[in-house]
């Protein structure tokens, strides 16, 4: 969630730094205070809804009971390391990711270390990936100047 007053189309933001912290956040350059171990459930259950399928078909696709992919879900049990296997091949994410190592998802390797390494999110990686040398470097120097002025 983002923190009121801030972001675009809020009427009491400040006319760069607000935006920009919002922008940043979005961007994954704030980063989650929760535990590991916590992230794996939350992960799950968006994986299960970002590729639109049922906890009941995810069970029957993993050879696993409903209950036992409940629980993963909910925090209650973490899954062995075949079943976290299975996942990862099903979603097409890497385990570091299901067990909240890194905040990458891809299994680019490329990407996940330069996530890793700048602490920017995949999405902001992939962006700076695609943009031309200049206009990175107009922007490095936009983040440089924004960081003098804070």
């Amino acid at each position: 969630m983002k923190p009121s007053g801030t972001g675009p189309g809020t009427s009491n933001r400040c006319p760069t730094g607000c935006w920009f912290a919002y922008t940043m956040e979005i961007y994954g350059e704030r980063r989650s205070k929760m535990s590991k171990v916590e992230k794996f459930g939350p992960r799950l259950k968006t994986l299960i809804d970002e590729k639109g399928i049922t906890v009941r078909s995810l069970a029957k696709d993993l050879n696993v009971s409903v209950g036992v992919l409940s629980d993963w879900q909910n925090g209650n049990k973490t899954p062995r390391g075949d079943s976290i296997m299975k996942l990862t091949e099903y979603f097409g994410v890497t385990a570091d990711y299901l067990l909240g190592l890194t905040d990458a998802s891809t299994i680019d390797t490329d990407i996940r270390i330069s996530c890793d390494t700048t602490r920017l999110s995949e999405k902001a990686v992939k962006i700076l990936s695609s943009m031309e040398k200049s206009d990175v470097e107009k922007l490095s120097k936009l983040i440089e100047f924004y960081n003098t002025i804070r």
